[in-house]
């Protein structure tokens, strides 16, 4: 019964990372839908009205995050495939990572809205 149940968290996780992939190959083409907050929760008008620079980070930001993702949930996989403990510590490190990575994106984020607006007056 173990053996089952690792194979279908195997399976979901890896489609999980395969998801990720994807949604970091159209952000990295820069097609599609942002999935990044700053774009899923503005309005019609100010997605519009954004800054094509902004627009740009906002897309890079969505790539490496679920670049990150993909990592993590790879790790993951990995992990229930073959239950190497050191893959768990890899997937720790990487959530750090996407943390930090996450913060400081957000401050860069919010320093070029302020550049933008500055450019604008």
């Amino acid at each position: 019964m173990e053996n089952v149940s690792l194979l279908v968290t195997s399976v979901f996780t890896g489609a999980i990372a395969v998801f990720c992939f994807v949604i970091t190959y159209r952000h990295h083409k820069e097609i599609g839908m942002v999935f990044v907050n700053d774009w899923i929760w503005a309005s019609k008008q100010e997605r519009e009205n954004m800054d094509a620079r902004f627009k740009k980070a906002l897309y890079r930001t969505g790539r490496n995050v679920f670049f990150q993702l993909g990592l993590i949930f790879s790790a993951l996989t990995a992990f229930c495939c073959s239950s190497q403990s050191w893959l768990l510590g890899v997937m720790f490190a990487l959530i750090a990572l996407v943390i930090v990575y996450a913060i400081s994106s957000y401050l860069t984020g919010e320093k070029l809205k302020k550049e933008i607006e500055d450019a604008k007056n």
